[in-house]
């Protein structure tokens, strides 16, 4: 857990309303892998753009969206994944808050946050993120394509993945300005009326996924460096024109309205937390944008989550990837280290004669996080020969 969330937590949980916050039991079901990656601009047809493609030193891993390339992504194949994977999730999650997951049978259409979602720290503080849905980007890239015949594939991915992380990262935005918010009334503003106003049936208008939904739309506008970049954000908007009143209203707002529509959300909030003030005009928020800046690195912080059985046949990504809890078996008995809990889901190998310990994090673990915590715990092993030690312990890892 961030440690920003875990003083705030302890001393106003009042904020907090927790819900179910275990992922690592639907391992057997899901794969859920770190993107460390600096999402950068880049250029149509730019095979060579590396940088917005892999995590790390480059050459270091293939980046998912390589992956997905290569995948099978037949609409009904892609639409079928999907709704697999919101089954499994929605059961462990839930559903009902802002950018949270929503499933595919509630939406006239897939809408953005069944592609991709974000949770909270009000709500889950030890799985605060971004999360994007391999089946719901190759989803939306091939929208995108059977509106622009002439974008490649990969293209296409790259789109998808800017328009949904950055939807979801306007929800971290919304999130960071009502904890601000929250620090100097001391009310709990997000769950209790932010939560109020994104409920409302019919939506209020401006809502919080119509603004997710503009500042998307300006990030890719902002990121494809190419003269049909207008093109490629005209078919976003014709998605979003059928994903329902909470969205569709983003497909004929132009997005450079997104600072004053802003600044009339911010007072609909602010007032919210305090109605015995009298309005101000929304163009006096002019001084408090800055207020929405998220509280995550907004370039950085993001999982991808991808069926396991889709994953495993990803053979260029899964050779540099390795089960968590098959690397961790297999190193408590190779090394008699114990698991000691090191906060809400992160543990610690620790061994007993006191040789070394090695943190443990969640989800896939990378080739080189893994070769980083044999040196941690002192095995003497490279990575090829700690998974043939393993295989002859009969404790094979994946």
């Amino acid at each position: 857990m961030d440690e920003r969330v875990a003083d705030l937590q302890k001393t106003r949980p009042e904020l907090f309303s927790l819900k179910g916050d275990d992922l690592q039991s639907l391992d057997d079901l899901l794969v859920f892998i770190e993107a460390p990656a600096r999402l950068s601009s880049f250029r149509l047809g730019d095979a060579d753009n590396r940088t917005a493609l892999l995590p790390g030193r480059a050459g270091e891993t293939p980046d998912v969206l390589e992956a997905l390339a290569e995948a099978d992504d037949e609409e009904e194949a892609s639409v079928k994944a999907l709704i697999d994977v919101q089954k499994v999730l929605g059961k462990s999650l839930g559903h009902g808050w802002p950018g949270g997951l929503v499933p595919y049978e509630s939406s006239p259409t897939i809408s953005p946050d069944s592609l991709a979602f974000y949770l909270p720290f009000h709500y889950f503080p030890s799985l605060w993120g971004i999360y994007l849905l391999g089946p719901g980007i190759l989803y939306l890239a091939g929208t995108l394509r059977a509106r622009v015949p002439w974008i490649s594939k990969l293209d296409s991915l790259k789109v998808a993945r800017a328009f949904l992380f950055h939807h979801e990262a306007y929800h971290s935005a919304v999130e960071g300005f009502a904890t601000r918010v929250e620090l100097i009334t001391g009310e709990p503003l997000y769950k209790s009326a932010l939560q109020d106003r994104f409920d409302k049936d019919p939506p209020l208008s401006p809502h919080e996924e119509t603004l997710a939904c503009l500042y998307a739309i300006k990030m890719v506008r902002q990121n494809v460096k190419d003269p049909a970049k207008d093109e490629i954000c005209a078919a976003l908007q014709q998605h979003l024109a059928s994903c329902g009143p909470r969205y569709s209203p983003a497909s004929s707002i132009p997005d450079a309205a997104l600072d004053f529509i802003q600044r009339q959300f911010a007072e609909d909030i602010a007032r919210s937390a305090n109605p015995r003030r009298g309005p101000i005009s929304p163009e006096a928020w002019g001084l408090g944008q800055f207020m929405f800046r998220t509280l995550l690195q907004r370039n950085k912080h993001y999982s991808w989550i991808l069926p396991r059985r889709a994953f495993e046949k990803m053979s260029r990504l899964a050779v540099h990837y390795f089960r968590n809890k098959s690397v961790v078996r297999c190193l408590k008995r190779l090394t008699g280290a114990e698991e000691i809990k090191a906060g809400y889901h992160n543990t610690r190998l620790v061994r007993p004669d006191g040789k070394g310990q090695a943190g443990v994090q969640t989800g896939e673990i990378p080739v080189g996080t893994l070769g980083g915590m044999l040196k941690q715990l002192n095995t003497g092993l490279s990575v090829a020969e700690f998974r043939e030690r393993c295989r002859s312990i009969g404790c094979p890892i994946a």
